[in-house]
């Protein structure tokens, strides 16, 4: 396999995808990559993201008390009745 260049669908920067790489992805039949690795990184970090950052828009959660400490917050889903639901801080600690 020879190297080929790509276009990063999300910047639209060219972008090598090695021999080794194609290899990889041939072996575990995953598709070639759409992003350069800076906006496949970007991309992971934000689905990472813990609860109360920056990976869902804030403005449109369900307000909710925390189940653990009280204070108020905001959801990106609809909370359940009778399930304990927790705020940022609390979450990552459980």
């Amino acid at each position: 396999m020879k190297a080929s260049e790509r276009s990063c669908e999300q910047c639209g920067d060219a972008f090598e995808f090695s021999a080794g790489e194609q290899r990889f992805y041939a072996k575990r039949e995953f598709p070639p990559p759409k992003r350069c690795p800076g906006c496949r990184d970007a991309h992971k970090k934000a689905r990472q993201a813990a609860p109360g950052e920056a990976a869902w828009d804030a403005e449109e959660g369900f307000p909710a008390t925390c189940s653990a400490c009280g204070a108020s917050t905001l959801l990106p889903f609809e909370p359940e009745t009778g399930r304990p639901v927790y705020c940022g801080d609390c979450f990552r600690y459980r």
